[in-house]
């Protein structure tokens, strides 16, 4: 899991249990929470691919947090940012 919101923001924690008929999620480690607080479910191995794309004008085009397996691929893109300095 990655946490989006709250005093965890930015950070990831695994999953120890799921419960279907619960809709519960038993995280590994205590961490604070409260009402509100987000966050997102990332498989332990995601596979996403970012290819065969044109990116232009961007002072950052792109920013990888690494949340995925030995399956992530990012080739065959175009990258160009002739406006921006330094």
């Amino acid at each position: 899991m990655r946490w989006l919101t709250g005093s965890n923001a930015g950070q990831t924690t695994s999953i120890e249990n799921y419960d279907k008929l619960d809709r519960t999620i038993t995280i590994k480690a205590e961490m604070p929470l409260q009402a509100g607080d987000r966050f997102a479910v990332y498989p332990r191995c995601a596979n996403w691919q970012v290819h065969h794309n044109i990116i232009i004008g961007c002072m950052q085009p792109m920013t990888v947090d690494l949340l995925g397996s030995e399956g992530v691929n990012l080739n065959d893109n175009t990258v160009s940012s002739p406006e921006s300095v330094g």
